[in-house]
């Protein structure tokens, strides 16, 4: 689900029941499943693996790897 005024980049991957709002993901990120975004920034290169917990309003640097089930 996409709400809001997001972008995605080019090359974007993104799983099963994730949630994206008002959110910037920039070229060659992976979201895997259960993921929400909300006010993010998500930096290139960069993958949020199943079920990651990412506050509001954060922003991750490219080439990041959050693994899955972390809680940022």
């Amino acid at each position: 689900i996409i709400k809001g005024p997001s972008y995605i980049g080019a090359h974007c991957r993104v799983g099963k029941n994730v949630q994206i709002a008002r959110s910037i993901l920039l070229d060659h990120v992976t979201i895997g499943d259960g993921v929400t975004l909300d006010e993010a920034i998500i930096g290139s290169y960069t993958q949020l693996e199943s079920s990651v917990r990412v506050p509001n309003g954060a922003a991750i640097g490219p080439h990041s790897r959050i693994t899955e089930h972390s809680r940022l």
